[in-house]
């Protein structure tokens, strides 16, 4: 019995001791923070990076009037329009020198980009393409050509 007592308090002292390891919540620190100026909508859905203009891209989902802002590489708010359509995706690709993206339920897009690095008409790329599901975010690999959806917690390529 003392000893079945001695196993359980050991047992609860490097438990407590295992825990004590564990990194607090909240106490990550950033380098950047991103913070929208726009009050339009709730689902802040992509961010993405053009190394070119040295400029990110933030954009709410579910409307395509919903804003899309651009930040400096310090995080200072430099632009703000809107996104023109009902995107879900957004990424930077290096070879058009634009950003894309995928809209809710089907079809892709691509946005032209101004000499400075701000956003022009988006323009539809192909409207019938089918990708995971209505709501997955896309994001894209250059290296490989290829656009990827998190769905239904599977990676779709």
């Amino acid at each position: 019995m003392k000893k079945n007592i001695l196993l359980l308090f050991l047992s609860g002292i490097y438990s407590y001791s295992d825990a004590q390891k564990k990194p607090v919540v909240g106490a990550v620190k950033s380098d950047l923070m991103l913070m929208m100026e726009s009050s339009d909508g709730t689902n802040a859905c992509s961010v993405t990076y053009n190394p070119d203009k040295k400029l990110y891209y933030c954009f709410i989902a579910g409307n395509n009037d919903y804003p899309l802002e651009v930040f400096d590489i310090k995080g200072k708010n430099v632009y703000t329009g809107t996104i023109g359509m009902d995107a879900r995706g957004l990424w930077y690709n290096p070879k058009y020198k634009q950003l894309e993206g995928t809209c809710y339920n089907n079809g892709y897009f691509s946005i032209p980009l101004t000499v400075e690095g701000f956003t022009q008409e988006p323009v539809y790329v192909n409207e019938s393409v089918k990708f995971a599901g209505e709501q997955s975010v896309a994001s894209f690999s250059p290296a490989n050509g290829e656009i990827y959806h998190f769905y239904d917690g599977k990676i779709h390529i």
